[in-house]
Formats: C-alpha cells, sequence, structure tokens
C-alpha cells in the first residue's frame, strides 16, 4: 500500500468516541521540525472503558448512570468527508499531500486549496450522497451504542444538543476539510454549517431528515437552529412564511427547532456599543440570553454576529 493509502485508510478510521472528530486528520512525523499542532478533537469518552463499565458495573458506577452521550460538530464532519470523497476520489482535484499539507499549516500559504475546500458540495443542500455520509455517521455512532448498553439493557441514548459547547470544542479542534480554520467553532446541533446551506430553510430541513436514523432506541434529541433576517419574516407573508417553515418541521418529525430573527449589521453593532444594545436577546439553545452578556470566547457572541442568516426572499416549495 502506498503511503498515500496508508494515510487514507488511517483519516477514516473515525470515531471511536462520542465526537465527530477523533482520529480524522492524522499528523505526519515528518514535519517535527514544526510545532506540532494540536491534536484533533480527542473522545469525550473513552469508548474501551465505557465498554468496560457496561460490563463491570463495580468499575466507575458513576458513569452508569450518565443518562445520554453528546455529539458535536456534525456538519462540520460531513462537510469535511463531502470534501475529501470529492475533491480527492470522484473530481482528482486534489491529492491526499496537497490537503493534508494545506491543513497543517492551517491554511497558511494555501488559500487555493481552502477555496476549493469551502466550495466543495456542503451538507443542508439537498445534495442526497451529502447527506448520506451523515446517516452513516450517526447509525455508526447508534449501532455501537446498542451494541454497549448500560447494565439491565438501559440504552446510551445519543443527543446532539450542544448549547454552546461547539464554540470550546472548536477551538481545541485543528483545521478541517471543509475549509474551516484551527480553532473556530464547529457546528452547532444537526443544523448546516454557518452560511453553507444557500437552498433555503425547507431543503435544509429536509436535508437533516436525510442524515438522521431514527430506528434506534438510542437516538436522542437534536437541535436545529435556524436564523432570519427580519425582513424575511415581515408582514402577513412573512408570518405565513414561518409558518410554512414550522409545519415542514413537524412533518419531517424533527425534534427542536428555535430561530434567532436579527441582522447581521444589529450584531456587529451590539458587539462595536453594547451599551445601546442592552435589551437584546438571541436565541442560544433551548433558552434566552442578553447578547451583550455573552463572552465573545465561551458563549459564542463571535459566532453569532459573523454567522450568515438566511437571505432569501421567499421560502422554497
Amino acid at each position: 500500500m502506498t503511503r498515500s493509502g496508508r494515510r487514507s485508510a488511517r483519516s477514516f478510521a473515525i470515531w471511536p468516541g462520542m465526537r465527530w472528530f477523533s482520529s480524522m486528520w492524522p499528523c505526519r512525523s515528518r514535519r517535527s521540525t514544526s510545532p506540532r499542532p494540536p491534536r484533533p478533537c480527542s473522545t469525550t469518552w473513552r469508548w474501551p472503558s465505557a465498554a468496560t463499565c457496561t460490563r463491570t458495573a463495580t468499575i466507575c458506577p458513576a458513569r452508569l448512570t450518565f443518562p445520554s452521550c453528546c455529539a458535536f460538530g456534525k456538519a462540520t464532519a460531513i462537510d469535511s468527508l463531502a470534501a475529501v470523497k470529492h475533491l480527492i476520489f470522484d473530481t482528482k482535484r486534489l491529492t491526499w499531500d496537497q490537503l493534508l499539507t494545506a491543513i497543517e499549516a492551517n491554511w497558511e500559504g494555501h488559500e487555493a486549496v481552502r477555496q476549493l475546500c469551502l466550495n466543495a458540495p456542503k451538507y443542508g443542500n439537498g445534495i442526497e450522497w451529502v447527506d448520506a455520509i451523515g446517516l452513516d455517521m450517526e447509525t455508526f455512532l447508534l449501532e455501537f451504542l446498542h451494541q454497549h448498553p448500560k447494565p439491565h439493557d438501559q440504552p446510551f441514548q445519543m443527543r446532539q444538543i450542544p448549547i454552546t459547547f461547539h464554540v470550546p470544542m472548536g477551538k481545541v479542534t485543528w483545521a478541517t476539510p471543509n475549509g474551516r480554520p484551527a480553532n473556530e467553532y464547529l457546528s452547532e446541533g444537526i443544523s448546516a454549517s454557518h452560511g453553507m446551506d444557500v437552498k433555503g430553510p425547507t431543503t435544509s430541513l429536509n436535508s437533516m431528515a436525510r442524515a438522521r436514523n431514527l430506528s434506534y432506541r438510542e437516538k436522542e434529541g437534536d437541535l436545529i437552529n435556524l436564523k432570519f433576517s427580519p425582513a424575511n419574516v415581515a408582514g402577513e407573508e412573512g408570518t405565513r412564511r414561518l409558518m410554512q417553515i414550522i409545519r415542514t418541521w413537524c412533518e419531517l418529525k424533527h425534534w427542536h427547532v428555535q430561530f434567532n430573527i436579527l441582522n447581521k449589521e444589529t450584531l456587529l453593532a451590539a458587539q462595536r456599543d453594547p451599551e445601546k444594545y442592552r435589551n437584546l436577546i438571541v436565541r442560544i439553545a433551548g433558552y434566552s440570553a442578553y447578547f451583550v452578556d455573552l463572552s465573545p470566547d465561551t458563549a459564542g457572541r463571535d459566532h453569532r454576529a459573523n454567522g450568515r442568516e438566511n437571505e432569501r426572499k421567499r421560502e422554497p416549495g
């Protein structure tokens, strides 16, 4: 097997734990003269020990009572794998060496490669083969949980409700093949990556539905965040448009959806002059908070200001 072949085989040995990224992007030892980048997201739980707990209750009984396991960065992982498939295997526009060199450099000096990755097919746009990657990922994790229940056949339930944890998790995650730079926030819940769903909310909701697996009892709740500019939901027409989106959400049997109806300019102005925007409230994940009270680093004020709201004027059918 070639060196690139060995590396590509390792690259897809993913998900040993309940984080979407674990050993996805291997570091090459030949670059020993440069500082080693932070390891990609390590596992939240070390599953060999967790699996041991399910067999020997006396080893770590505290873990056995944990009701669910949370996965972060689903869209980041889907988009990354889609970029690898599209650019390396399908179109052959990049090689493994070119991609890994750019990632290890955190894209510095490799903007052309990053642009290819940013413009590769993205989750949330109704592309069936991209959504199928998300389904395969979720099935893999749910099957693992199914095979390793708690004592008395109690299931570990998998949820994708990060609240704001996708922000600090992103800070310990190196650059990823979807074009995301190191230390930037991961995608939130099961929503598409920020600004990457360009076909409208109905298409995005359908993609999310295709990328989930409801056939396991281990499946728990998922969080969806949708952002709209005020113009999109203004007046009676806007209200009907929002009602249509909520009906679509219901028909697809999604678990949780929340809306932020704000424009980017307002959030950026609140960052510059917070005293003038003390009453500005944003929706986080099951709760609301004053925007100016959010920590830029921890609670995600920067990423909410930089996230792109859906600017479509008409809801697609």
